[in-house]
């Protein structure tokens, strides 16, 4: 499990057998990640039947501009806003995701987090989130959708966890998100342990309890999907995180992987989601 938190804000440095999880204050977006013609038009034939629009948004402390893309199905005023984790971005590799999504005839919204990919500023988790709100209050105020679902894929379903703890939405999907660090940590193999004699661990996130933001504050729908991989078959956090859950609709799916990213390959991603997607709307009417 902590192998999947290695993104550009956790860093994990196994070193003298000293375990490490810093967040990384990067000064610069990702080299090379521009939106250029060419990458519009690979995105125009891998959705054909959506208009795609580049959005751009200052940050609110003006230090920075978040890009992204939006995807606008003609049939659909259901919108999902994809929280991807920040080892991926828009112009590098986040066509899997999108695809993936795309098959739910949705509109979809995906930014680029600030620092990473085609935005610019500094990137730190406290931005992150609150990078996020600003997006989801702007895209409710001026596109006006029936509903927005937040996706939190890997380390970003910790920021959508917190966005969701204050930020009003219709639905939440957590994909192979971590209870506590230190949850996350005693899911490393014994073989792993054995070689670490010290951990050392940044405050923000020694503070993560994304099972604390559901019992505690988040009661809206929630599907939660774990991914069963041969070093942890029993997706025990995933299953923590819906025990505790308050939501009325709540649904645990479980999708068996060699790697994480495989798992947007799943059929069975595509119908939890068209599922979850059903009821949450038939909740609403």
């Amino acid at each position: 499990m902590t192998k999947l938190m290695i993104t550009t804000l956790v860093s994990i440095f196994l070193a003298g057998c000293v375990l490490q999880i810093k967040e990384l204050n990067r000064s610069r977006p990702n080299e090379g990640s521009q939106f250029t013609q060419k990458t519009v038009d690979r995105w125009l034939d891998n959705f054909p039947a959506y208009h795609l629009t580049l959005m751009k948004m200052d940050t609110e402390d003006k230090l920075a501009t978040t890009r992204g893309l939006m995807l606008n199905h003609p049939d659909s005023k259901d919108l999902i806003f994809i929280v991807a984790d920040d080892r991926m971005n828009l112009v590098k590799n986040g066509l899997p995701i999108l695809k993936a999504i795309a098959s739910l005839n949705t509109d979809i919204v995906m930014f680029d987090p600030r620092g990473h990919g085609t935005s610019s500023g500094k990137p730190t988790i406290a931005d992150w989130v609150k990078d996020t709100k600003t997006q989801i209050t702007r895209i409710r105020q001026e596109l006006n959708p029936d509903s927005i679902t937040l996706y939190g894929f890997i380390f970003g379903s910790t920021i959508a966890a917190y966005v969701a703890k204050t930020t009003p939405i219709e639905g939440l999907v957590l994909q192979h998100a971590f209870t506590t660090v230190n949850d996350a940590l005693s899911q490393v193999p014994s073989w792993k342990r054995a070689l670490i004699y010290s951990v050392e661990v940044d405050d923000v996130f020694k503070s993560i309890d994304n099972a604390k933001i559901l019992a505690e504050h988040y009661n809206a729908p929630l599907l939660i999907i774990g991914h069963q991989t041969p070093e942890d078959p029993t997706i025990k956090m995933s299953q923590t995180l819906f025990d505790v859950s308050q939501s009325p609709l709540k649904r645990l799916v479980g999708i068996e992987v060699k790697q994480s990213i495989d798992a947007l390959h799943s059929p069975k991603l595509i119908q939890a989601f068209k599922r979850f997607i059903k009821q949450n709307r038939a909740l609403r009417q």
